[in-house]
């Protein structure tokens, strides 16, 4: 797929106006370091893919720290997707993520269970 610019008086570009713009799933296939040049985001998702990859070597583990610190500087904060063990849940409450979704956490649930479901990191 060919990455398309968008200009920034583009109506997607002008979403933010309705409320937070997220990119969901960094690291694979178009939400990638390109699409942060185009459109300033309020919230970034990292991708399971990603953190998983990212966790298997020390050099990896610190390129993960080193890229959420670099991504909140353009963003509101990073989420890290897909924390499924108790040792990935402790790599993000160890980073600079803003915040986490995964198994681990928690089960899909009906939303009307949603606002007593607040978790911390």
């Amino acid at each position: 797929m060919e990455h398309i610019r968008l200009p920034k008086d583009s109506t997607f570009a002008s979403m933010c106006e309705f409320g937070p713009l997220w990119l969901d799933d960094f690291g694979t296939g178009m939400a990638n370091f390109s699409a942060l040049s185009e459109v300033r985001y309020d919230y970034i998702k990292i991708a399971r893919e990603l953190f998983v990859m990212l966790r298997q070597s020390p050099e990896g583990r610190t390129l993960f720290s080193q890229l959420l610190h670099l991504m909140n500087r353009y963003c509101r904060g990073v989420i890290v997707e897909g924390v499924e063990t108790p040792e990935e849940w402790r790599d993000v409450q160890n980073s600079p993520a803003f915040a986490a979704q995964g198994w681990f956490l928690s089960r899909p649930a009906p939303i009307e269970t949603l606002n007593t479901a607040v978790l911390a990191l």
